[in-house]
């Protein structure tokens, strides 16, 4: 009789196939997790972005232009510099509470011109009126570039009446772009 040749013990290769395919069916048909199903969710993001405007109003409350002739020009040509500290570009309006004509007492040919010089934006020179007036447009609120100054030139009617003058305001209004 022939000696029957010994089966090797295939147990431990048989045991290292089935956790093998075990792990397989577990990353594929269980969610791809180790420790249990795996879950996914989407989030819709959602914010308010809140702008601020803050204009910085430099050279104090009053423009003083001193000395002038009756149909001349203010001997004094003051100045207002506007600074953008909010987060937002700005937009700024100019009037005068009054007429300049009736502040100087003339029957006519008085004006108020507001020259404008820009860091940033767009700005345009007006002569100032009882109606809004648009002098610059999107001063941005970067440092560098956030400054717009407003030059004033005072010109008094041929008729303007001597003596002190108060009583009228220039009226700046910023406001967001």
């Amino acid at each position: 009789m022939k000696k029957k040749k010994p089966t090797p013990n295939n147990n431990l290769a048989t045991a290292a196939i089935a956790a093998v395919v075990s792990l397989v069916i577990v990353l594929v048909f269980a969610g791809g997790s180790l420790t249990g199903n795996a879950a996914t969710a989407n989030y819709a993001l959602t914010a308010n972005v809140v702008a601020t405007v803050d204009c910085n109003l430099a050279n104090g409350t009053t423009l003083a232009f001193g000395d002038i002739s009756q149909g001349g020009a203010a001997a004094s040509d003051p100045n207002v510099t506007v600074q953008n500290d909010g987060s937002a570009a700005v937009d700024i309006v100019i009037k005068s509470s009054g007429t300049i004509d009736a502040f100087l007492g003339a029957s006519g040919g008085s004006s108020l011109e507001a020259t404008v010089s820009v860091e940033s934006g767009s700005a345009t020179n007006q002569n100032v009126s009882t109606s809004n007036q648009q002098i610059v447009d999107e001063l941005v609120a970067t440092d560098a570039t956030d400054e717009a100054t407003i030059n004033f030139v005072l010109t008094a009617g041929s008729d303007a009446t001597a003596g002190l003058k108060s009583g009228t305001n220039v009226v700046l209004t910023c406001s967001q772009d």
